[in-house]
């Protein structure tokens, strides 16, 4: 029997970046994973992709329903626990504050909005923990987001975490990719 390749939402990645309209979303995605610009404390995440259908019958139906496509929608929620380590995970816990505080990507730039691709792992090399270390294959989609819920939760009992949720923009007149690198 042959062994069929599950991807586990374990394995899942996300990465972030500045939304930069002068390059595609397949070049920022590549770009954005080089650089190891990964949220890695994720707890959970969904990816929501949605489209409107629009009721059209007419007496030309003959009597059939007919629909036609609508508007789509994306959008991506998860839940990131606090970490305060001084690194990588400060620093990205601070670009989604400000970017739903601000609407900027940080204080220091005028790009609204965060790049986030959200990637699927197909394989989970796990050289040291934590988490998968091998990055080259999978896909997911890419796209700019607002940041419209940044919540932090403190319940007795668990960690402290972020539930976080962004919509998907074309502001910087990038329409979404399905990126696989």
């Amino acid at each position: 029997m042959a062994e069929i390749a599950i991807p586990l939402g374990k394995d899942a990645r996300l990465f972030y970046g500045a939304p930069n309209g002068g390059i595609t979303l397949t070049a920022q995605a590549t770009a954005m994973q080089a650089a190891g610009n990964e949220i890695s404390s994720i707890k959970d995440a969904t990816i929501t992709i949605e489209k409107d259908d629009v009721e059209t019958t007419r007496r030309a139906s003959h009597g059939w329903e007919d629909s036609r496509e609508g508007i789509k929608r994306m959008s991506l929620s998860f839940d990131i626990f606090n970490i305060y380590d001084a690194g990588p995970e400060q620093v990205a816990i601070a670009i989604l504050r400000e970017t739903y505080l601000n609407g900027t990507y940080n204080g220091l730039q005028a790009v609204s909005g965060i790049c986030l691709y959200a990637k699927s792992s197909l394989t989970a090399d796990v050289d040291s923990e934590p988490g998968p270390q091998h990055i080259a294959l999978g896909d997911g989609p890419c796209a700019d987001f607002l940041v419209t819920k940044f919540e932090r939760s403190e319940s007795h009992g668990d960690a402290q975490s972020y539930s976080v949720e962004c919509k998907m923009t074309q502001v910087h007149g990038r329409r979404p990719a399905w990126v696989a690198v």
